[in-house]
């Protein structure tokens, strides 16, 4: 029996997204967000203009349980790759986080940790972390 998981490819998941967001809301408006989507994209390579070298405050938050999890604890381990969504209302944040999902064991391999942050309350993140079957941590940070 075969248990590896089959995570679905990227662009299939892109078309099934826009697909859904067609049956959703009016073509004008799925093309001004696409369009919006697009031009980010191409315009913003770094929107936190992070340089290689640059520190991060270090931070205490909540994971899905509620559990206070330490970045310096992640830190004694190695490195930390830190990622920001939004919730997990956005299909986009849905989209990132399987892609994260998916190269996590080239993360792990580097001797990498992943941590997912989100402005959302733990239960959220829980939901969050039991719909995408995410193996890696996502902390809370409701107030931002």
């Amino acid at each position: 029996m075969n248990n590896t998981k089959q995570i679905p490819n990227y662009n299939e998941e892109k078309i099934g997204l826009q697909a859904n967001l067609a049956s959703m809301i009016a073509k004008e408006s799925l093309d001004v967000f696409v369009n919006d989507a697009n031009s980010l994209a191409k315009e913003i390579t770094s929107p936190l203009k992070v340089s290689v070298g640059d520190k991060t405050p270090l931070f205490e938050l909540p994971n899905a349980l509620g559990n206070t999890v330490s970045l310096q604890n992640y830190l004694d381990k190695g490195p930390v790759v830190i990622t920001f969504y939004r919730g997990n209302w956005c299909p986009y944040c849905n989209l990132v986080l399987n892609a994260y999902q998916r190269i996590l064991p080239e993360i792990k391999a580097l001797g990498a940790n992943l941590i997912a942050i989100s402005p959302q309350k733990p239960d959220s993140t829980l939901d969050m972390q039991e719909k995408q079957s995410l193996e890696f941590v996502v902390l809370s940070d409701d107030k931002n």
